[in-house]
C-alpha cells in the first residue's frame, strides 16, 4: 500500500479487526522462552481474533551494505531484519504495535508476518442465522502520510534504531 501510494514516513492511526492467525514478537513471560538470547518471544496465537493497532511508516536504511541481521532476528522464517517487512536499503516498513485477543488470552506487542485475515468459506460453510461467512472478514487500515521529513529505521554497526531526518 505504501509503495502503491508514495507513502516513505507516515503514522498507521489504526488498524481494526479480526484474523485467523497473528505472530506478535514481545518480552518473554519467562526467561524459558528467550530465543537464542535475543531478549525476545515469538509466539502464534490463532483465531478468531479481535484486534486492534497502531504504528509507524518510514524506510529502511543501511548504509553501510556489509550490516546483516542478526542471527536471532533473522530466524522464524523472517525476511530481512523481519521488523513490519523491512528487508533493506530503501525499502518500506511499518513498525507496529497490535493488541490481540482470542477467548483465552489477550496479547500485545510487534506485529510479523505470517498473519493473516480469516478466508472466505465455501457457501455451504456460511452460518445461517448470522450470515458470517458470506464476505470475507473485515480489517480496516487508517494511514495518514507525513511531508517533510523521512523516518528511517536505519540498520549499522550501532544496531537498529528510528531516526527522523530533514526529507
Amino acid at each position: 500500500m505504501c509503495e502503491e501510494h508514495d507513502i516513505k514516513t507516515g503514522v498507521l492511526l489504526d488498524c481494526t479487526g479480526s484474523l485467523a492467525n497473528c505472530r506478535v514478537m514481545r518480552f518473554p513471560h519467562d526467561e524459558s522462552h528467550l530465543h537464542h538470547g535475543a531478549g525476545i518471544d515469538i509466539v502464534n496465537i490463532r483465531g478468531g481474533l479481535e484486534v486492534t493497532a497502531s504504528g509507524i511508516i518510514g524506510t529502511g536504511w543501511v548504509p553501510d551494505k556489509s550490516v546483516t541481521p542478526p542471527a536471532a532476528i533473522a530466524l522464524e522464517g523472517m525476511t530481512g531484519w523481519g521488523f513490519g517487512g523491512f528487508k533493506g536499503h530503501e525499502t518500506p516498513y511499518c513498525h507496529v504495535h497490535i493488541v490481540v485477543t482470542n477467548n483465552s488470552e489477550t496479547v500485545c506487542g510487534h506485529l510479523l508476518e505470517g498473519s493473516y485475515l480469516h478466508p472466505k468459506p465455501a457457501p455451504d460453510k456460511v452460518d445461517k442465522v448470522s450470515g458470517r461467512g458470506n464476505v470475507p472478514e473485515h480489517f480496516t487500515v487508517a494511514i495518514a502520510k507525513v511531508s517533510g521529513v523521512t523516518l528511517r529505521m536505519v540498520a549499522d554497526k550501532a544496531g537498529v534504531y528510528h531516526d527522523l531526518v530533514p526529507a
